[in-house]
């Protein structure tokens, strides 16, 4: 539906906003709590829902990082 492609184009440019925003901004130690984040997911044995809430943390963390309140 166009909806749901225009809702995808809109997410697509907000993150790639965040996640250059975030790089310019991030610290070592930021670099290091996303590393973490990635390392999480790709555990082995780690269930849907726990994978869930780890994708949405490192998430949250690039928005944060960017620095806009509004995102």
């Amino acid at each position: 539906p166009k909806d749901l492609v225009q809702f995808a184009e809109l997410r697509t440019l907000i993150e790639c906003f965040a996640a250059r925003r975030a790089a310019e901004q991030a610290t070592p130690t930021d670099v290091a709590e996303l590393t973490a984040f990635c390392d999480e997911m790709d555990r082995a044995g780690l269930d849907y829902l726990d994978a869930v809430r780890v994708d949405f943390a490192f998430h949250r963390k690039i928005v944060a990082l960017s620095g806009n309140v509004l995102l």
